[in-house]
């Protein structure tokens, strides 16, 4: 990609604010699934220092404003429009929810996500040699959580204690939400292996890069969840569609993968723990194994999808209110419908979730428009790679978000901030335009951006100062999550 871009003399005072918020995304993107301490709520709290420091960085720096600005007038005015729709919807309807204030923190987070994703785009787009840093910063969060796997795995085996899925992935409270992180991920592995860089002509190092990603694919076979193979598989065929031959290296180096990623774990969950045990069950426990399809459907179909489809009819115009699905079911342990488009439904009502499709469809219809079959030069690898990567990406996660909870974990959210505002910074015409910043402040902007900033803090404040103040503390109510599921345990509100 770096060939495409042109040299362009910039001030790199004027991306001090932009940067350090890209800055802060990939580290918390590359330190909270691998050190202990980032566990549920330690996640949450990341995200929420990047949005409070992207609405401070927009109230301090005009250059951050004007960019943001830039960044707006690419969109077309009809997904403006549809934006602007949603936020009033989801508005109106956390006024008249039974806690307008968890509502808010929904409504606010989501547009938050999206405000983090235009500031990071100017950055890949303009100071594009952090990219390959960006890169290797990715392997060795994923090499560093592979090496805790393999280690776990050997402690088991020499210890000759039974384990299953659940006991492999310690930063994560549970295999889901490490499959609504990873889903996000694994295009991007491929696009390491596809791309032309000087590394990838050293033999060692490719295989180095061959081995994390097979791992990387193994552990995802580990997780046993059929929402994420659903969503690669899925996205395997959407990424054909729209690019057909052109995808061909990058599909073939996929499905490589995850052949060799479901040898890989094959090799250690039914292999050697057969030639180590009389009985494997004695280490293994058998509902660890990807190929028995299983006839439960988690309470999707029996109880989460028709409650959330009853919601809808009860509450068609404003829903119940974002961040509610749990606190109106009364359930103990279930915090949303486990699909995307019903918990928008549910929460914020139909007119809502058809201002959401109808933003889909266009968003997906522009960029398809922009890049396919048709449209991509074969001259430029790296960057017909990297739109088919980030692609797949996109499409894999919303798939699997049907199924799980990708629009609700804090993790899924950072990671995917990482591959929209890459997206959308490969959407910008080319070449890339250089933005004049304006002398004067944007006082309105200022007046904002600060009041967010201390809105958003201020709604969480109840529950993010405890944590702040005492990483151990957990409210009083041994049922887990019976409310907003914010956090990893809460009070009822």
């Amino acid at each position: 990609m770096n060939h495409l871009l042109l040299s362009i003399p910039l001030a790199t005072k004027n991306y001090y604010a932009n940067l350090s918020v890209a800055v802060t995304l990939i580290i918390y993107i590359c330190l909270t699934p691998t050190v202990d301490c980032f566990f549920y709520d330690g996640k949450r709290i990341a995200e929420i220092s990047l949005i409070v420091l992207a609405f401070i960085s927009l109230s301090a720096s005009k250059a951050a404003q004007t960019r943001l600005i830039h960044s707006v007038s690419i969109l077309n005015k009809k997904t403006l429009c549809l934006l602007s729709i949603i936020l009033v919807l989801g508005l109106i309807s956390s006024i008249f929810a039974p806690s307008p204030r968890y509502a808010l923190i929904e409504v606010l987070t989501f547009f938050s996500l999206f405000i983090v994703a235009l500031l990071c785009a100017p950055i890949w787009r303009h100071l594009h040699t952090l990219l390959p840093w960006i890169g290797l910063a990715l392997l060795a969060s994923f090499a560093i959580q592979e090496v805790k796997f393999l280690s776990y795995y050997g402690a088991f085996l020499i210890s000759k204690s039974e384990f299953d899925f659940y006991d492999f992935f310690f930063t994560f409270s549970h295999p889901r939400f490490f499959n609504q992180y990873q889903i996000w991920t694994l295009p991007l592995l491929t696009l390491l292996l596809r791309m032309d860089h000087p590394l990838q002509k050293v033999n060692r190092y490719r295989v180095l890069l061959w081995i994390i990603a097979i791992i990387w694919w193994g552990m995802l076979f580990t997780t046993n969840g059929r929402g994420a193979l659903t969503g690669v598989i899925g996205s395997y065929i959407v990424t054909y569609a729209i690019f057909r031959h052109k995808a061909k290296d990058f599909l073939n180096t996929t499905l490589l993968l995850m052949f060799w990623g479901f040898i890989f774990y094959q090799i250690l969950f039914h292999l050697i723990p057969y030639f180590r045990a009389d009985n494997t069950l004695q280490l293994l426990n058998i509902n660890n194994n990807p190929l028995q399809i299983r006839s439960t459907s988690s309470g999707r179909l029996t109880d989460l999808w028709p409650t959330a489809l009853q919601m809808i009819q009860k509450n068609p115009w404003l829903g119940i209110g974002p961040m509610h699905f749990q606190a109106w079911n009364g359930s103990e342990i279930l915090a949303h419908p486990h699909n995307s488009l019903l918990q928008l439904g549910a929460e914020w009502g139909l007119p809502a979730l058809l201002a959401i499709l109808l933003l889909i469809y266009t968003t997906l219809s522009t960029w398809v428009r922009r890049f396919n079959v048709h449209t991509l030069n074969s001259e430029h690898k790296n960057f017909n790679l990297a739109l088919i990567g980030l692609t797949f990406s996109l499409s894999s996660a919303f798939i699997l978000s049907l199924f799980s909870g990708v629009i609700v974990m804090p993790m899924s959210h950072l990671m995917g901030i990482l591959v929209a505002s890459l997206a959308f910074s490969l959407y910008q015409p080319l070449p890339p335009q250089v933005v004049e910043i304006r002398k004067n402040q944007h006082w309105l902007m200022t007046l904002i951006f600060a009041i967010f900033a201390i809105s958003y803090f201020w709604l969480l404040s109840p529950e993010l100062m405890p944590r702040l103040i005492d990483p151990t503390f957990s409210p009083e109510n041994p049922l887990g999550i019976n409310g907003p599921r914010f956090w990893l345990v809460t009070n009822v509100f």
